[in-house]
């Protein structure tokens, strides 16, 4: 299921809500984490996948 990676499109620039700073925060944290557990999984994946969820 892996798709080729799009140049990502520049977005306007806007501040993020302290909560998503927070989320990011943690979200590298779980990324890490599932790195250092070398699960099948690609992290980048998983995060963009959240980052859906999210919006």
């Amino acid at each position: 299921m892996t798709k080729p990676k799009s140049p990502a499109t520049p977005k306007p620039k806007k501040s993020p809500p302290p909560i998503d700073r927070g989320a990011r925060t943690a979200l590298s944290a779980i990324g890490t984490f599932i790195k250092s557990q070398s699960w099948p999984v690609e992290t980048d994946e998983v995060i963009a996948a959240i980052d859906k969820l999210g919006q």
